[in-house]
């Protein structure tokens, strides 16, 4: 079972919200605190959103919140760049989609390309990226993800509910429905967010038991295949939000993740 650092989390709900999310990342993938957005929207940006250093290097990334990219938009990207203020030595497409060996292999095809023609390199990084590189700073994870989390645990505090009442009282959300929304649109409404109950409290069990314990799983459902996207458990007794630690094989809490630097 997944942990947070390597799970999928909630996809970002907004191009804004998706280019802090790639800066923050960018910063610590680069070591370059120092790195910025450049520019802002209604300005001519160049084909670029980002710009740092990695060592001696002029890095740039350009954040895009959808599923995949088109070679069309990929080769308009970096013809953008011949007008920017600095030479780059590498330019990194960032999208919110999942990692796609096809894409990868379109990318480095280009770069090749692009390395002999222009100078500089390209690279392509995915959302698991971005969130390999988020959950590992727990100032991050609160940062992008907490209200969903927080919300989900006041549901389960304030009653016992049957599984369907479970779904029902998630799915209504408001954070899961602008998550629902953001994956539906950026797949012009061809994969939807589902949400799955592993496993429902035995309310027979003891105080304190994981058997006390609703698991959670919520997915992108594509035409021909389910992609998990996280997995959690609430404590039915407190509603208490709790994540698998795969090297202790048990469920145990958020503020132990913290005290342990897990997340």
């Amino acid at each position: 079972m997944p942990t947070p650092s390597t799970s999928q989390w909630p996809r970002p709900k907004s191009e804004d919200e998706w280019e802090d999310m790639v800066l923050d990342a960018m910063r610590i993938f680069w070591n370059d605190s120092n790195a910025y957005r450049y520019g802002r929207k209604g300005q001519r940006q160049n084909g670029i959103d980002i710009i740092g250093k990695k060592d001696s290097r002029i890095v740039a990334a350009q954040a895009k919140n959808c599923i995949s990219l088109s070679k069309r938009i990929i080769d308009s990207e970096i013809k953008k760049t011949k007008k920017l203020f600095t030479p780059i030595d590498e330019l990194y497409f960032v999208i919110s989609g999942s990692r796609d060996n096809k894409l990868q292999e379109l990318i480095h095809k280009i770069s090749i390309e692009n390395k002999t023609k222009e100078g500089f390199e390209i690279f392509i990084l995915f959302f698991e990226d971005v969130i390999q590189y988020l959950t590992n700073n727990q100032e991050l994870v609160k940062k992008y993800w907490q209200s969903f989390f927080d919300s989900v645990s006041q549901i389960f505090k304030t009653s016992i509910l049957t599984d369907d009442d479970a779904v029902f009282a998630i799915i209504n959300l408001k954070e899961y429905q602008q998550i629902e929304k953001q994956i539906n649109e950026a797949s012009n409404g061809k994969v939807f967010l589902s949400l799955r109950i592993e496993h429902v409290p035995n309310l027979e069990a003891e105080p304190g038991s994981t058997e006390r314990f609703w698991e959670i799983a919520i997915a992108e459902n594509h035409e021909t295949h389910r992609v998990t996207l996280w997995r959690f458990a609430i404590n039915v007794d407190n509603g208490e939000i709790y994540f698998i630690s795969i090297a202790e094989c048990k469920w145990i809490s958020r503020e132990e993740w913290n005290e342990k630097g897990l997340i």
